[in-house]
């Protein structure tokens, strides 16, 4: 096909193309780190205290490894800032993190994933349709770890991620795996970025003050990561 490049699909199909656009995500650079002394991995390496090797030095963000692994989103971002905030102002604050779905705005099908711990053994449940699929993954007893939707199964994410265990649960309950979400009295999470409202915390940035509860949240607040509203939000 003269200079044109070939793509064969699984089924033998050959599409012949000018040029290819892959998304391979984010590449955390750990060379200073690492030439500095610090322990990295596929970043750099951190306790659930945000401190790595060094303990005078803290990461956070798309370069840190957390015992989560690395998550370059911003709903763990803001976990980290809001958990190294309070650990350095003097009290020491462990990162907890809940089930985190991503949602992968693609117009044509949108799609959203809540990918098993790595290292989990099980296997995939398919349930595919016209337009859509709903995949969950399990192990052998049946616990569930995970999950992808795409097409009109997405409107499940909610109530999937529910039903999902913590990446990391509170320091002061030890992961079990396989465990049901632990629950926080009064923290709504987001159904489209799992950003986490924490009435302790409040959202100062738009000008709800910590301690406010989240009845009390005006009905035109919106979501401060992505712009959903509070219809979009339910119990953490």
């Amino acid at each position: 096909m003269g200079d044109a490049w070939v793509a064969e699909l699984s089924d033998g199909t050959r599409v012949p193309f000018d040029h290819a656009l892959s998304a391979v995500g984010l590449a955390p650079r750990t060379r200073i780190a690492a030439e500095a002394g610090l322990k990295v991995g596929v970043g750099i390496l951190t306790d659930r205290l945000l401190c790595t090797s060094d303990p005078t030095i803290f990461a956070l963000g798309d370069c840190a490894e957390t015992p989560a692994g690395p998550l370059p989103y911003v709903a763990p971002l803001l976990a980290q800032a809001r958990a190294l905030a309070a650990t350095l102002t003097g009290e020491p604050t462990s990162l907890q993190l809940p089930a985190l779905p991503v949602v992968v705005k693609t117009p044509a099908l949108p799609l959203v994933v809540c990918p098993p711990p790595p290292g989990s053994q099980g296997a995939w449940d398919l349930e595919l349709g016209d337009g859509e699929a709903l995949a969950i993954f399990r192990t052998a007893d049946g616990t569930e770890l995970g999950f992808a939707l795409a097409g009109t199964r997405t409107t499940e994410q909610k109530a999937l991620a529910k039903r999902m265990p913590d990446l990391l649960p509170s320091a002061e309950t030890p992961a079990v795996a396989g465990s049901p979400p632990t629950s926080a009295p009064g923290r709504y999470v987001c159904a489209t970025c799992a950003y986490v409202y924490d009435p302790v915390i409040g959202d100062p940035d738009g000008g709800t003050a910590p301690g406010t509860p989240w009845e009390e949240l005006p009905d035109d607040w919106v979501c401060p990561v992505c712009g959903a509203g509070k219809g979009a939000f339910s119990a953490a």
